[in-house]
């Protein structure tokens, strides 16, 4: 009987063995995952903020282009003022120009009339 007794504490003590080996490589592996997990995250955090740089890049850039698109419509805007203002004036001296013509022209009809009557 003492023969069994100690065969089965003999089979308990290999079974709780292979158990603790067991259960160390399971604490191995789940370790390694962990570590595997986090550097995989930490791997992505690192590609989101370059993104993010280069996402907040990209929109001053825009940004800086927008604005210089503003100015350059205001500019534009503004010489399209200048260029009406000039327009308006060209044609009113155009107006006088062809008014004066037709009084110079009656006052040469005018001279031409009074010279055939001398």
């Amino acid at each position: 009987m003492r023969k069994d007794i100690e065969g089965i504490e003999k089979l308990l003590r290999e079974q709780k063995d292979v158990l603790d080996s067991k259960l160390q490589q399971f604490e191995l592996e789940t370790q390694e995952k962990w570590k595997s997990l986090i550097e995989e995250f930490r791997n992505k955090e690192e590609d989101l903020e370059q993104r993010e740089a280069e996402i907040n890049h990209r929109e001053k850039k825009v940004e800086k282009e927008e604005q210089g698109l503003n100015k350059k419509a205001e500019r534009i805007k503004e010489q399209t003022k200048e260029l009406e203002a000039k327009s308006k004036t060209l044609k009113e001296k155009e107006r006088s120009i062809t008014f004066n013509e037709k009084v110079l022209e009656k006052e040469k009809q005018q001279l031409l009339a009074d010279v055939e009557n001398l």
